[in-house]
């Protein structure tokens, strides 16, 4: 269980200003990287809509070629082979003759974590391909605990109330579009060459549930301040952010494919309708979007310099709940891989 922030005397407004102007600027740097990672998707798509080419002469061919999916698609093949093969995802050895009748145990109670909790393949096959069109892949770990209120059944049959459990250890993708941190900042934690003093990443939550998770008390703790989450949502999403936007468009748009003729001579891979599909008539539910902040902070004033936690609502400028950082490694729980490394944080 987290502990709730204990804030020196002005130091929550402080951080509010700060954060605030942080969160601001980083999302400016990073519209163009956003930009480019949105044409990548187009590139990896293939749509088959393309403008009218007017370079090197008026009605150029338009076509566009798959050459990006044709590379990513071997290699994520290539790259999920190569760590998933094994029939055990980990591997492992005693240091010692001490250990030795530990080591097999231990080896299979991992596999048995991997298989039935952790499910490492089905994250890793898509951190592995953002990887490999953006150059940036980011897993997020740690523990998930949640207690809700469910019906079930008892021993005779009959229907009663019950609580679900959920105990168990995460590890998941961020999509890179979710995760932001300062542009002059070239590493996740803060104590590595180039750390980042804050990290955040994108959270968009049900309307409904986050209601629900103001009124819970065991799976967020400490508690949502009722006031605060009811006037957050007054503010609700209207629109889905422009990478959601840009996914919806290319899941709905006609893809190119290697420009063979019909019987009629027409090629079948050339879009002839009027527009591409924008998702125009997909159901938009509404959400509230925070920020999970992970910040090094003096909370006290200086005299002190926490690792907080923090779900930080931008358009009110409120902070939902801040607690300091519940794991004992007391790092923050974010590994990056990259297809190849460049000068700054992410790949290339």
């Amino acid at each position: 269980m987290a502990d709730r922030v204990e804030w020196g005397r002005g130091r929550e407004a402080a951080f509010v200003e700060w954060i605030d102007a942080e969160l601001r600027d980083a999302q400016q740097a990073r519209l163009g990287l956003d930009r480019q990672h949105r044409d990548y998707l187009e590139q990896y798509r293939a749509p088959a809509k393309q403008p009218r080419r007017t370079f090197p002469y008026e009605d150029a061919a338009n076509y566009v070629l798959p050459v990006t999916a044709t590379a990513a698609d071997q290699l994520n093949a290539k790259f999920l082979q190569t760590v998933h093969a094994p029939e055990n995802l980990w591997t492992v050895h005693p240091l010692n003759e001490g250990w030795t009748n530990a080591a097999k145990p231990l080896q299979d109670w991992l596999t048995f974590l991997d298989l039935n909790l952790l499910r490492m393949y089905r994250v890793n096959k898509r951190v592995f391909r953002e990887m490999l069109l953006l150059g940036t892949g980011i897993y997020k770990h740690g523990w998930l605990y949640e207690r809700r209120p469910i019906w079930t059944y008892d021993e005779d049959g009959r229907r009663v109330r019950g609580d679900r459990v959920a105990s168990l250890p995460f590890v998941d993708g961020v999509r890179c579009s979710d995760f932001l941190m300062p542009a002059y900042s070239y590493a996740v934690q803060p104590d590595d060459q180039g750390g980042a003093p804050w990290v955040a990443e994108r959270l968009r939550i049900p309307t409904a549930r986050f209601l629900w998770l103001a009124d819970a008390q065991a799976p967020v703790q400490p508690v949502i301040d009722k006031q605060t989450a009811a006037f957050i949502t007054r503010f609700e999403e209207p629109e889905k952010p422009e990478h959601d936007t840009k996914i919806q468009q290319l899941d709905f748009e006609k893809r190119s494919t290697s420009g063979f003729a019909t019987k009629d001579g027409d090629a079948f891979d050339k879009d002839t309708s009027d527009a591409a599909g924008q998702g125009a008539t997909l159901h938009r539910p509404k959400e509230i979007e925070l920020w999970e902040v992970h910040a090094r902070f003096p909370t006290q004033g200086n005299s002190s310099e926490d690792d907080i936690v923090v779900w930080y609502h931008q358009p009110t400028r409120r902070v939902v709940r801040a607690t300091y950082n519940p794991y004992h490694h007391n790092t923050r729980p974010y590994e990056v891989v990259r297809y190849s490394p460049g000068d700054g944080f992410w790949g290339i």
